[in-house]
C-alpha cells in the first residue's frame, strides 16, 4: 500500500512550515501540503503543495463556507479530493494538522505500526456521536446513527476519499442547508455506507488520550519537549507565545 502524508493549513507561518518539516523528514513517507488558497494563494517556500479555491471547488461539485471557520476549517476532507484528483496514484493518505506532535522516538513507528491495518478510516475520537456533541443534531437530518471522530490526524483509503467526494457532490445538489463538517460528514458517510473504520486506539496500542489528544485548550510546546517521550499523539501544540 502506498502512503502518502498530506499536511493541511490555509496558512504558511512558521508553525505549519516547521510541521511540514518533520513530517517530511520522520514520517518515512512522500509528504505534500494542502492549502486552502479560498482567500489568496499561500506560500509554502517552495515546499510541494496542492490547493483548491472557490472556483475550483465549484468545478469539482463543491461548496466553499466562506468565514474564518469556514472551508479551510471545516472541512478537512476536501483535502482528500484535490489529492485524488492531483497524485491519484496513493492508496491510502495520512491528513495531519500543523499544530500536532508525534511525541514517539521515532515518529515513523505510529505510521508503520498501523501501515498492516487495511482500515477504511482511521481516527482519534471514532466512536456513534452523543447527542450533546455540537454536530450530532444536523448530522441526525442526514444519517440515522451519527459517528463523529476528531479530524487533526486521520487516515483515508482512495475508495473511500472517491465515496465520499461523490456523497459531498449528492449533499451539495440536495435542499440541505447545513453543510457538515469534516468530523461528522466523513464518520457518519463511511459508516452508513458500510466501509470499515477504527479508532486509533482500537488497533492495538493507545495512541492518544482525552488528555492529549482534544479540541482545546492547547498544550505547551515547550513543556512537552522537556518531558521524556510519551509515545502519544498531541493536540493542539503550540509554543507557548502562541498559545
Amino acid at each position: 500500500m502506498r502512503e502518502i502524508v498530506v499536511v493541511r493549513t490555509h496558512v504558511a507561518s512558521p508553525a505549519a512550515l516547521a510541521a511540514y518539516d518533520r513530517y517530511a523528514a520522520l514520517s518515512g513517507r512522500p509528504t505534500v501540503f494542502c492549502c486552502d488558497e479560498t482567500a489568496g494563494p499561500v506560500d509554502t517556500g517552495g515546499r510541494p503543495k496542492l490547493s483548491f479555491t472557490a472556483g475550483g471547488l465549484a468545478a469539482h461539485g463543491l461548496r466553499a463556507e466562506p468565514g474564518p471557520r469556514g472551508t479551510g476549517w471545516s472541512c478537512g476532507d476536501y483535502c482528500h479530493y484535490v489529492l485524488r484528483r492531483d497524485l491519484p496514484d496513493f492508496d491510502r493518505c495520512w491528513l495531519l494538522e500543523p499544530d500536532v506532535l508525534l511525541n514517539l522516538d521515532r515518529p515513523a513507528e505510529f505510521f508503520d505500526s498501523l501501515a498492516v491495518r487495511e482500515d477504511a478510516f482511521l481516527a482519534a475520537w471514532f466512536g456513534p456521536a452523543d447527542p450533546s456533541w455540537r454536530w450530532a443534531a444536523a448530522a441526525g437530518r442526514h444519517y440515522a446513527t451519527v459517528h463523529r471522530c476528531l479530524f487533526p490526524v486521520t487516515r483515508l483509503s482512495a475508495p473511500a476519499a472517491d465515496h465520499l467526494l461523490r456523497a459531498r457532490r449528492a449533499l451539495a445538489t440536495s435542499a440541505a442547508r447545513t453543510w457538515l463538517n469534516d468530523e461528522a460528514f466523513v464518520a457518519s458517510e463511511l459508516m452508513a455506507a458500510g466501509f470499515a473504520c477504527a479508532d486509533l486506539n482500537a488497533t492495538g496500542r493507545v495512541f492518544w488520550t482525552e488528555r492529549s489528544f482534544r479540541w482545546r485548550p492547547a498544550h505547551d510546546a515547550a513543556r512537552l519537549a522537556a518531558a521524556p517521550r510519551d509515545g502519544l499523539l498531541w493536540h493542539p501544540v503550540r509554543e507557548a507565545a502562541a498559545a
